[in-house]
């Protein structure tokens, strides 16, 4: 058997966003030595028996902690959700990549946030080419390889089962509002919606994750120990209340919290309703667009109401529905990109820098094989107002790089 520290230098070489280089230079600063650390624990594990974790989750853990290190960047605003999410226009070109991979990357370079259920198989094999698609609409086009589905938690989104994606938003506005209208107890209630960060640190094990945020607020939990054993890989998300938090860590599980009187959450066997109704926003003033959708699902009906529109259905409705939702937004033309002022604090690789500047104007990304070790080096880049000119100035230079944009490439080559 491999010593620990070569099999992590091999899968860092497979991931192609680390060599050993890099791996080294990341050792040397205070967030690698934390990640390395916790990279070489994961080894150990193996030895543990019931907590035996294999090399492909080992490979699958490692991946993402090494996009994490070049992403450091936070997640988008509320206010920039919409924009980058549902209207930019976005390309990629997936070719034998394993799903949660692909998923995650991207999503860390647009800072969008993603929560990947744990019941979703992350190494199958997705292959996807795709021009001028949102992002919204890239990860429908991704689920439905996978055999998933999309929920839209107002500025993020949940990819997982099917029956789960249907209802997640329904019963999200169900536990938010069961916490703010039949909880009695002020303080109590105060807790449980003040939103709280729900991401999964790197190695997180839920039960205990779970048992932190209560203790840490002096809130009682019932049947936390239904949760069994597992190890999570990093996936960030924007604030939410701790109650839809506690909904997304636990629905992997078939677990779901409920509010008793008393202010303690217990976690029950997930029931899923057949039939429920949820109110769009976004179909207040228009529901002529889904005329055709309503017709072939009989049952199911859209009514006005106060804030939007109140749509019942069943799984297959909803699905449907949210899908079409998506694909009805086309995406924003990027002729105003080029001129926009961008204005960026990071650390990470020119390649990696690049390649978020491609994809946020819809180019195809392409470079040289004389130009892969410049692209590899990490700068720190601190960009004002700068234009898109400006920019790629700033993340090519003290390098031989060249940038040439044409009306569907962004090429990097070298003068030397």
């Amino acid at each position: 058997m491999l010593p620990c520290s070569d099999v992590l230098l091999s899968l860092i070489t497979r991931s192609r966003l680390l060599n050993e280089l890099n791996f080294r230079k990341a050792e040397n600063s205070a967030h690698g030595q934390a990640f390395c650390d916790k990279l070489r624990k994961t080894c150990r594990l193996r030895n543990l028996g019931a907590h035996f974790i294999n090399l492909t989750t080992v490979w699958s853990l490692l991946l993402l902690a090494t996009t994490s290190l070049y992403s450091q960047q936070p997640l988008r605003t509320e206010k920039q959700f919409e924009r980058y999410a549902c209207e930019l226009p976005l390309q990629v070109n997936w070719y034998g990549g394993e799903f949660t991979d692909q998923i995650i990357e991207l999503a860390k370079l647009q800072r969008i946030g993603v929560w990947i259920d744990r019941d979703v198989d992350g190494t199958q094999i997705i292959n996807l080419a795709v021009r001028d698609a949102t992002f919204e609409q890239i990860l429908w086009l991704a689920a439905e390889q996978a055999e998933i589905g999309v929920a839209k938690l107002e500025d993020a989104f949940y990819l997982g089962p099917k029956p789960r994606a249907a209802r997640l938003q329904f019963q999200f506005d169900e536990l938010l509002r069961q916490a703010k209208s039949d909880l009695k107890a002020p303080e109590i209630r105060r807790k449980l919606i003040a939103k709280i960060d729900p991401s999964s640190p790197m190695f997180a094990e839920p039960q205990s994750w779970i048992w932190n945020q209560m203790n840490d607020r002096g809130l009682n939990i019932i049947g936390a120990e239904q949760i069994s054993h597992d190890v999570w890989p990093s996936q960030e998300l924007p604030p939410m209340p701790l109650i839809q938090a506690i909904g997304l860590w636990t629905v992997g599980f078939d677990l779901w919290p409920s509010v008793d009187n008393d202010g303690s959450i217990r976690l029950q066997p997930l029931e899923f309703p057949q039939r429920w109704t949820t109110t769009y926003p976004e179909l207040k003033h228009n529901t002529s667009g889904i005329a055709e959708l309503l017709a072939k699902y009989p049952g199911a009906e859209c009514k006005p109401a106060k804030k939007g529109c109140d749509c019942s259905g069943d799984e297959e409705f909803f699905l449907a529905l949210n899908r079409s939702l998506a694909f009805s937004r086309l995406p924003a033309k990027n002729s105003a990109e080029a001129t926009k002022l961008y204005t960026i604090s990071t650390q990470a690789s020119r390649g990696t820098l690049l390649a978020s500047i491609a994809q946020q104007l819809s180019l195809e990304f392409e470079y040289g094989p004389q130009t892969r070790s410049q692209l590899e080096e990490v700068i720190k880049l601190d960009a004002k107002g700068a234009d898109l000119d400006g920019l790629l100035q700033q993340v090519t230079a003290g390098s031989s790089l060249k940038v040439q944009i044409t009306e569907k490439k962004l090429t990097v080559t070298t003068n030397q």
